[in-house]
């Protein structure tokens, strides 16, 4: 598969994910430049290379280039965090023993973003730093390259929080306690209720509702991409329809809500065909989770994929309170759903 062999090239791929260029896009690609340093002639030589592929990309009409390019920009910002995770990323690349090529690739591009230093010296035991399993979204496209894009690679410190003050999973009316999940390690139980933190990257929206069973979307969401992860890890393909030789990137799996919608979506890199942003929608209405259909003008392939996508949805839905209530060992099983700001609240029933 072809990689970005540099940050630019990146946000070109990013902005053009959609098969066309909008305004928007152009002007999001003057800040990158600006934000990587680059002379006109510099960008002037990668946008030339660059844009012969074009001929290879057509037209998505569920891309969404302007907001992927903004969001990696965003995540740019925060240069504190990108170079400690730099370095940690060059501890991991030498744990995985990357080829010379790899690395030059891995090193070439570090040094786009400005963070080549310390990559190097993560790399080569110049400072104490451990290996990672976690990342800024800014350093996916490296993290891929060095091979991270499949899974994790070591585990994350096991950290002691009080559950109860910050929790996004709980059960109510139960003797059961909440207890540790090796399927979901960053979920923290609290051993008095049964309810979980979360030591993940993104934050819960708001306090818990009130209900029988509640559970937060960024649990949902860190669920959905297990589900995928381990799929490719065995060798599967992670959805129905999944295009051959896409890559997923990883941190682009999110689920945003709208009122009673839920959308799933996530960036796939197609190699020299560039990114494309996939999404499919759900609906909670009246107790139930009815599927919404794909957008107009979508090839067989592309159709293939949104029904692969709205499956994955649905059976993380279904299947994430069902693992939580067995791990308890409780004879209830989730009945009516409704989608609050932010949480599922499920109704319980007795098993029969």
């Amino acid at each position: 598969m072809k990689l970005h062999q540099t940050p630019f090239e990146h946000g070109l791929a990013l902005a053009w994910s959609d098969g066309a260029l909008s305004r928007r896009g152009a002007q999001l690609l003057e800040l990158l430049q600006s934000r990587l340093v680059l002379s006109d002639k510099q960008r002037a030589g990668i946008e030339e290379k660059w844009l012969q592929s074009l001929s290879n990309i057509q037209r998505r009409s569920f891309g969404d280039g302007d907001e992927a390019l903004s969001n990696w920009l965003k995540a740019l910002s925060n240069t504190d965090q990108l170079e400690n995770a730099a370095k940690q990323l060059g501890r991991t690349a030498l744990e995985i023993g990357l080829s010379k090529s790899t690395w030059k690739k891995a090193h070439q591009f570090a040094i786009g973003l400005g963070l080549g230093e310390p990559f190097a010296k993560g790399a080569w035991l110049e400072e104490s730093v451990s290996p990672t399993s976690d990342w800024p979204e800014a350093l996916d496209p490296l993290a891929i390259i060095i091979g991270l894009g499949m899974g994790e690679i070591s585990p994350k410190p096991e950290i002691k929080i009080n559950a109860s003050k910050n929790p996004v999973i709980v059960i109510n009316n139960t003797e059961k306690t909440a207890v540790k999940l090796k399927w979901l390690p960053d979920l923290i139980p609290d051993t008095n209720e049964c309810v979980w933190s979360w030591n993940g990257e993104n934050k819960p929206i708001g306090s818990p509702p009130s209900g029988e069973f509640v559970i937060s979307l960024v649990v949902l969401e860190a669920w959905i991409k297990r589900l995928m992860l381990q799929r490719i890890e065995r060798g599967d393909t992670p959805l129905t329809g999944w295009p051959k030789n896409a890559q997923l990137v990883p941190s682009s799996v999110i689920l945003q809500q709208s009122g009673i919608e839920l959308q799933l979506e996530m960036i796939l890199d197609l190699g020299s065909h560039g990114l494309v942003k996939p999404w499919t929608r759900i609906v909670c209405e009246q107790g139930v989770i009815n599927t919404t259909n794909p957008p107009q003008g979508l090839d067989k392939g592309w159709k293939s994929l949104h029904e692969g996508m709205t499956k994955m949805l649905k059976s993380g839905i279904d299947t994430l309170p069902r693992q939580l209530l067995i791990a308890v060992r409780s004879t209830k099983i989730p009945g009516k759903i409704s989608l609050t700001k932010g949480w599922f609240n499920y109704e319980l029933t007795d098993f029969n």
